[in-house]
Order: C-alpha cells, then sequence, then structure tokens
C-alpha cells in the first residue's frame, strides 16, 4: 500500500529533507513535525513494500504493555501489527510495521488519527494534568483523557477501571458510597472509570486509558441510583461520559456541598449478596482512601456538636 501526500487533502502533507526521506521512506503523511527533526507522529510507506508503516513517540516504548496496547488497538482498526522497532533512535520513539486485515480498509487520514491515539495514549504530559475536580471534569468535556496519565489518586480523585455491577444491590450501593463521600469532603470531587492505575508504593497512579461500555440508559441508571440510596439529595452532581475509541471515560462529578446539608448517608436495602438488609454508611475521603463515620462519631454529629469537615 503506497501512497503520494496530495492525495489526502485534508492532512497535514510536507516535502520531506533528504535525511527524513531516507529514514521514512519517500511517500509519507506527517503531523507535528519540524524539518531537520524526526516527527512525533508519522504514517509512510517505503518502496517495493506493501506493508504501512508508523512512526510513534512512545512514552514508553519499549515496555510490553505499550506494544500490546498498540497491537490491540491496530486489531480494533483492521491492521495487524506485523513488526515493532522500539526505541530505534534512543528517544522512545517505534516503529510499528501494520498490514490491512483481510476485508478492512482505512483512507489515509484514519491511519494518521490512529498513530495520533498511540502517541498521546503513551504520553506523559505532567504540566497539563487537572489540578481539582472541577478542572478535571473541564478536561474529561474536552476530551483530553491524556492529560490524567501520570496523575495520581487524591483527596478530589478516585480512579475505577470498571463501573460496579448496577443490577445488584450490592453494586447500587457501592456506586452510592464511592460517589457520596466526595459530597461529605470539603472540596467536593470527581469519579471517573475509566482508567487503569498502578501503586506506585505512594498510591495510585493512572498508568492508560481503558475505555468502558456506557449507554444513555446506564447514565439515567446512575442517576436513578444516586437518588434514591444517597440522602438528602447530592447538588450539582453531574455525569459525563467522553467517547473513546470504542468506549467512554466517564465520571461523576461532585461539587463542594453545603455544611447545612451534611452529613450525606448513603442507605442500601436488601443487600442480600451482603448477608445485610437494611445497611446505612458516612463515607468520608480521607486522603486518596475512602473512611467511614464511627457510630460514636456519627452521633455527636448529628447532635450538631462538631464539623463534618474542617
Amino acid at each position: 500500500m503506497s501512497w503520494d501526500p496530495g492525495e489526502s487533502p485534508d492532512v497535514p502533507a510536507y516535502e520531506l529533507t533528504q535525511e527524513a526521506s531516507v529514514l521514512l521512506g519517500k511517500k509519507a503523511i506527517l503531523s507535528n513535525w519540524k524539518e531537520g527533526e524526526v516527527p512525533e507522529v508519522a504514517v509512510y510507506s517505503k518502496e517495493s513494500n506493501t506493508d504501512v508503516y508508523m512512526m510513534v513517540v512512545f512514552h514508553q516504548a519499549a515496555e510490553k504493555d505499550a506494544l500490546t496496547h498498540a497491537a490491540e488497538h491496530l486489531r480494533r482498526n483492521g491492521l495487524m501489527m506485523v513488526k515493532a522497532d522500539a526505541n530505534i533512535d534512543g528517544a522512545g520513539t517505534c516503529e510499528l510495521a501494520c498490514r490491512p486485515i483481510e476485508g478492512a480498509t482505512a483512507q489515509m487520514s484514519e491511519l494518521l488519527e490512529i498513530a495520533t491515539y498511540l502517541h498521546r495514549s503513551t504520553l506523559r504530559i505532567p504540566e497539563l494534568q487537572p489540578a481539582s475536580a472541577a478542572s478535571a471534569l473541564a478536561t474529561l468535556q474536552e476530551g483530553d483523557v491524556w492529560k490524567f496519565i501520570g496523575l495520581k489518586e487524591n483527596e478530589w480523585l478516585e480512579v475505577k477501571a470498571q463501573l460496579p455491577d448496577i443490577s445488584k444491590a450490592s453494586g447500587k450501593f457501592t456506586l452510592a458510597k464511592d460517589v457520596t463521600q466526595f459530597a461529605n469532603s470539603r472540596v467536593g470531587g470527581v469519579l471517573i472509570y475509566g482508567f487503569y492505575t498502578k501503586n506506585s508504593g505512594q498510591g495510585d497512579v493512572i498508568r492508560k486509558v481503558s475505555p468502558i461500555s456506557f449507554s444513555r440508559r446506564t447514565e439515567e441508571a446512575i442517576q436513578a441510583i444516586l437518588q434514591s440510596h444517597t440522602y438528602p439529595s447530592v447538588t450539582g452532581l453531574l455525569v459525563h461520559a467522553t467517547p473513546i475509541d470504542s468506549g467512554h471515560v466517564v465520571c461523576v462529578y461532585v461539587p463542594p456541598q453545603s455544611d447545612s446539608a451534611k452529613p450525606f448517608i448513603v442507605e442500601g436495602s436488601g443487600l442480600s449478596e451482603l448477608g445485610k438488609g437494611n445497611v446505612f454508611s458516612v463515607p468520608v475521603r480521607s486522603g486518596d482512601r475512602v473512611a467511614q463515620i464511627t457510630g460514636k462519631a456519627l452521633h455527636v454529629l448529628l447532635a450538631g456538636k462538631i464539623p463534618l469537615s474542617g
């Protein structure tokens, strides 16, 4: 498969320097490229070769996880990765040799989008990380899920790979508890589904995007569960789903709540799978973990003798 840059006018195309032509082959489309530099993303062909090549700058190109992620994403887009040369320039660059899976077709602009996805999904940009629950929500609304890579869970952020099973009473209770902890906190927070984390020894750090299946019906079910299992109702709560790849990254945003409304109490009923009937919980956020108010502290709290958060 080969092409001329002019065949895809909606994709930036550049005349290559002699040095870049030797590196990339004679026909290519590129992104974020300056003359004399290796591009961060490129899609190209080589003479006498029917494979498609992608040049992608990875944050951790030589790691098995990055290449496994790349192979799976290419497969979902109709491409088979037949070879990967990591760190070919000593700076985290990976050249991926691909060929279309039988029966699959892809436009050149789509191939560049695939390469750009792979570049962004493994690139760490610490200075662009959200700094608050509100900025995290705004970042997701803009579609910039990559800005969370490398971010550590904290007092306003909790991350899960998957939604709990909200068809079960225990799953509904878990969802309500995970959201209500932020309603009882001083700064609010955001609960995000669709990221994998890894414990760094000092807390869980977001390592990669892992989109989940999500629909309008699921969103309505989440809203209904939070309404029925949390008292009083959380003001300003928002559920937002950011489409990415074949799924979504989903967040539940909880703005800071009035002290007069606290404590927010989670109620669960019919928890037969837990061996319990009706249960109540007052979850609070403590650092990057959820804690529970003790019965004694709850009594003092409800008696109005101490504030819930300082």
